[in-house]
């Protein structure tokens, strides 16, 4: 935890902010801040700054915050993944957190367990959960939007079109024709990610139908949330 967040409804009318739960116990345990120390903070969806520590005790710290700054500018990168199994659903989407992604959408393939869709990290506690530790890891303020796609022809065909326009469309796929990805400033990208064991045919040429570019991550097949990480590292290393 980099950084604290909390919500704008947890700004007091004296602009002081007081903190019970685990942010508490980290400032206190972890960081051994104490009164009068700094420690950077944000409201979320919103500004950045520092945070004085006014008091504390066993139960509460009370900190008064300064926000100033603006949070970092997102990866210029809309993310369209089939649904994982639960715990890589949970690595990656940390993952594209922490990189600055801000539009995610979960796609439902051939490959696709249906019991992944029952998992309560979908829930919007589950996932505010994984958000916000993405968050106040990287020291960022804007969670991403996270969409879920449970049909795949109606997804690609419908709502793929809207999200891809304006940007470059990758698919990673392991095929001999797919071609390695190029970074160019001032670009943004659409980038799709299969499930374990890759799209079957038929969705990868609906998406190529579509204007994807199938692209590869080299000869080593990577797990989901690695993949994700890879792509999106070279890219934020590219721009």
């Amino acid at each position: 935890m980099n950084c604290i967040l909390f919500s704008q409804a947890e700004l007091q009318s004296d602009g002081t902010v007081e903190l019970t739960d685990y942010r508490c116990t980290h400032i206190r345990e972890i960081l051994k801040l104490t009164k009068s120390d700094r420690i950077k903070c944000g409201v979320r969806q919103g500004l950045m700054g520092t945070a004085e520590i006014i008091s504390e005790n066993a139960e509460r710290i009370l900190i008064r915050p300064e926000l100033t700054s603006p949070p970092p500018p997102p990866l210029p990168v809309k993310l369209i993944v089939a649904m994982p199994r639960p715990k890589s659903f949970r690595k990656l989407l940390h993952t594209a957190v922490v990189m600055g992604v801000k539009e995610i959408h979960l796609i439902k393939s051939w490959r696709v367990d249906k019991s992944y869709w029952s998992t309560p990290f979908l829930t919007a506690e589950g996932l505010d959960e994984i958000v916000l530790d993405g968050l106040m890891q990287t020291r960022d303020t804007m969670a991403p939007t996270v969409t879920v796609h449970k049909s795949f022809k109606p997804f690609v065909e419908d709502s793929f079109p809207s999200i891809a326009m304006g940007t470059e469309v990758h698919l990673f796929h392991p095929a001999e024709s797919a071609q390695k990805l190029s970074v160019k400033q001032g670009r943004a990208y659409t980038i799709i990610i299969g499930p374990e064991g890759g799209f079957i045919p038929y969705e990868v040429e609906l998406f190529a139908h579509h204007g994807a570019i199938t692209t590869t991550l080299g000869p080593r097949i990577q797990r989901v949330e690695q993949a994700v990480g890879s792509v999106l590292g070279f890219i934020s290393m590219s721009m």
